[in-house]
């Protein structure tokens, strides 16, 4: 009798010591009862903080992740939303609520191609309902102009003028998971003695998303610059091929990129390497950071061949109710040749910069129009003078969804 009373001791003190799987049990059934219960009353703040709670006691499941990306939705954080929308899809691939808000959510915050990638795995009464054509030739344009103006010294020893550049651009999707993106600019500044520049470009690029993470993008260039020595003139064309791999991993960015761009002196190659990391918390906000590695070989052997690395810095946050964005970035190295922008900028203008250092605001006026406007402070070096000089520009753009 007492080794049965000792065992049935040893049980309870066992049972007690370890209540974890119970209440474990409880638990998930009260995060879900409390869950769909603050879903109901449309309780956002009650049903964000029980998932806080369930996920500390490493508590998850599908409908809490979608009851957690509704509430972030109707509070107006798209970037929560989306993430929380992310994490039930990855409890179930097939899953259409899932997808058709990763479809809203991605939209959202500008990230369109992702949005049709989703919508192409939706049914067809799904994608009608919500009215998402396979195809859309024209889905947005857009247009900037840049004024830049040299430091005082510089213009008023006509040693260098008032430089201007301006861009249009139109963007299509001529599939769900491929996008277009085309555009026209047109550079002019004028040189010591009444020489001027002026040049003009084409830009072409494909996206394709592969998967949900993976994008794929090819680009082409053509620059055509043309010199002015009073009182010749010389055209000089140039072409640039661009390749580009972009991987998403939960809340981190990584790519590889690669560039070639030649004319009848030289050759440029770039390659580069990025990364980035995004957070929600208190407000959406991004670091990221990206190293290349340039090298030229001229024509002439005797030319210069010597490779150097380029570094970029990126910090972008939402300041206020998803309207108004800003980006602080600095680019440190010689950056002749170099294109930035994922490829939307080429940097080949007589005095190449050495530091670029930039401020923007852009402002979301609605769901199809938004405006932008960027501070920019560069270096330049004038190779003739062995000199240094700094330049200001101020770019202001549009971008009109259709």
């Amino acid at each position: 009798m007492h080794n049965a009373f000792f065992k049935l001791i040893v049980l309870v003190c066992i049972v007690a010591a370890s209540p974890t799987v119970v209440s474990q049990q409880l638990t998930i059934r009260q995060v879900d009862s409390l869950s769909w219960k603050y879903f109901q009353e449309q309780n956002w703040d009650a049903l964000i903080r029980t998932g806080r709670e369930a996920h500390r006691e490493q508590i998850d499941f599908k409908w809490l992740r979608q009851r957690l990306g509704y509430a972030w939705l109707m509070k107006g954080n798209y970037y929560k939303s989306k993430q929380q929308y992310r994490y039930a899809l990855a409890f179930d691939e097939e899953d259409e609520i899932s997808r058709l808000y990763l479809y809203f959510t991605n939209r959202a915050t500008g990230h369109h191609l992702a949005a049709r990638y989703h919508a192409s795995r939706l049914p067809v009464n799904l994608q009608t309902q919500h009215s998402i054509p396979r195809t859309r030739w024209l889905n947005s344009l857009d247009a900037e102009y840049s004024y830049k103006r040299p430091e005082a010294f510089f213009r008023d020893n006509d040693l260098r003028g008032d430089g201007s550049y301006r861009r249009i651009g139109l963007h299509s999707f001529p599939a769900y998971r491929l996008s277009v993106y085309q555009s026209l600019s047109g550079f002019q500044q004028s040189t010591e003695w009444g020489n001027f520049t002026h040049q003009l470009e084409y830009m072409g690029s494909i996206h394709a998303q592969v998967t949900a993470s993976l994008t794929a993008q090819v680009g082409y260039r053509y620059v055509g610059s043309r010199y002015t020595l009073l009182p010749d003139s010389f055209y000089l064309p140039g072409q640039q091929l661009a390749f580009r791999l972009d991987y998403q991993l939960s809340r981190f960015d990584l790519a590889l990129s690669a560039s070639r761009y030649s004319n009848n002196f030289l050759k440029v190659g770039q390659w580069g390497a990025h990364w980035g990391v995004g957070f929600s918390i208190p407000t959406p906000i991004y670091l990221r950071s990206a190293v290349f590695l340039m090298q030229e070989a001229w024509a002439d052997p005797t030319g210069p061949d010597n490779p150097r690395i380029v570094f970029n810095q990126t910090l972008g946050a939402m300041l206020w109710k998803n309207r108004l964005w800003a980006e602080l970035s600095a680019t440190m190295g010689n950056q002749n040749y170099f294109t930035s922008a994922d490829g939307m900028y080429f940097y080949n203008a007589l005095d190449p910069v050495r530091q670029r250092f930039g401020a923007q605001l852009t402002v979301f006026i609605n769901q199809h129009l938004s405006a932008s406007l960027h501070y920019g402070l560069e270096k330049k070096y004038i190779y003739l003078l062995d000199e240094h000089y700094y330049q200001q520009a101020l770019t202001g753009g549009i971008v009109w969804i259709l």
